[in-house]
């Protein structure tokens, strides 16, 4: 059943979802779009509707710290959320797609098929719960790139603290990489990330 949240946007209306966890790293996020089983991944998705490549990436700084908890379906660790409390910075990666082609990717985050999340205009332009009861239920607006919405997704509860898996950790140094970062760059940014501080 289809989230009630709303008027959607028209499906073919772009914007950009801001990764920064797991779909930094492009061949991970790619399956979200296209199908398939990522790297490391115990889940295949099964892809959004409309299975067009992203049509640009891009860098974009955040002013919020991530936090590392609560289960994961993939990871024996916890995976990173976009942290409403603590302040800090971390680094995303902006993906522009199609409005439609982010609802089904909010989906299959959340374990859901495609098709089965709707995000209203308020939504995306003012934030707020899109998914009761999920993991990444929460939508968080960004700052407008090139005229177009910029959005990510988070917690709607904060989760309880748990490490994450240095195999995790490694693939988000990865998408970093990817970005542009110098590896000791990224890794450096991963480190300023609280629970992260100590981490090998």
């Amino acid at each position: 059943m289809a989230a009630d949240v709303g008027d959607a946007d028209p499906a073919g209306r772009p914007l950009w979802y801001v990764s920064y966890g797991s779909n930094l790293f492009a061949a991970r996020f790619a399956c979200y779009l296209a199908g398939g089983r990522a790297p490391g991944a115990r889940w295949t998705n099964p892809g959004a509707r409309d299975a067009t490549p992203a049509t640009g990436d891009r860098r974009i700084d955040l002013d919020h710290a991530l936090v590392f908890g609560g289960p994961s379906h993939t990871w024996d660790g916890g995976p990173a959320y976009l942290d409403l409390v603590t302040p800090g910075h971390s680094v995303g990666r902006g993906w522009r797609m199609m409005h439609e082609q982010f609802e089904d990717l909010v989906a299959q985050e959340n374990k859901l098929e495609p098709g089965a999340v709707t995000v209203s205009d308020a939504l995306l332009h003012e934030g707020g719960v899109v998914v009761p009861d999920a993991r990444y239920g929460r939508l968080v607006p960004l700052d407008e790139v090139e005229g177009e919405p910029a959005v990510t997704f988070t917690y709607i509860d904060r989760p309880h603290e748990r490490a994450p898996d240095p195999a995790y950790v490694s693939l988000l140094e990865r998408g970093l990489v990817e970005l542009g970062l110098e590896l000791g760059e990224a890794r450096a940014m991963l480190r300023s990330q609280p629970q992260l501080a100590d981490h090998d």
